[in-house]
């Protein structure tokens, strides 16, 4: 006679207090043998299909976590290069060029995790999904912040007619170069890319001094 299987323990005991991957108050029974599980007959009849979804879902979410796993320990250790703005201690920072692959790459890869069907790491999928968008968001405004910054602060401090000519535009973009300076000293002190992007409120402050730097660039040009 086929066995119900009620008489063999299950694959997870019930523990109080206990929280695991598998569950709340839930323990792997460590304890069960190869033999004991095809006594349940969970391989037989309507049950195994049941069964073998459960063990896919199983095999995706243990990839998914080794996925996670990897994006960590990489973005732990990716930190920016710098180049000296001139003979000052003013920082130009960018992303090696195998980092940004890098970078593009896992967006790609979360992008996918996060629509996967299987739920179990879309939190955590999510929030990597979000601190690399910004990463990126983050690299694209510096990258034209200091291009720009580069060019308008000879004339805008170097110049003594530019400051004359112009001077509320020049008491402007003195504003923004303390602030600029400001911050690729910041970021360049953290190092770790992703660390120093997804700090809070940076992305809104780089963004508004580029149009501070764009309103300061149309004086000059009008001038």
């Amino acid at each position: 006679m086929a066995t119900t299987g009620k008489e063999i323990d299950m694959p997870f005991k019930l523990v109080d207090g206990e929280t695991s991957k598998f569950g709340e108050g839930t323990q792997l029974n460590e304890d069960l043998l190869v033999g004991d599980i095809l006594q349940l007959g969970l391989h037989k009849g309507a049950v195994s299909g049941i069964v073998e979804e459960i063990t896919d879902k199983g095999a995706k979410e243990a990839k998914q976590e080794v996925q996670l796993g990897t994006l960590s320990e990489n973005w732990s250790k990716i930190e920016f290069v710098m180049s000296p703005y001139k003979e000052t201690d003013v920082p130009i920072l960018r992303m090696g060029e195998e980092d940004f692959e890098l970078l593009e790459a896992d967006l790609l890869q979360m992008q996918g995790m996060v629509a996967s069907r299987y739920e179990f790491w879309k939190v955590d999928s999510t929030r990597w999904q979000k601190e690399l968008n910004t990463l990126a968001d983050t690299l694209t405004m510096l990258a034209e912040l200091q291009r720009m910054w580069s060019y308008l602060e000879p004339l805008f401090v170097g110049s003594d007619e530019v400051r004359k000519e112009l001077p509320t535009a020049a008491e402007q973009f003195m504003e923004i170069d303390q602030k600029v300076r400001a911050n690729l000293k910041e970021m360049w002190a953290t190092k770790n890319a992703k660390q120093a992007a997804n700090k809070e409120g940076l992305l809104a402050e780089l963004e508004a001094l580029q149009e501070g730097q764009e309103v300061c660039k149309k004086a000059l040009v009008d001038f």
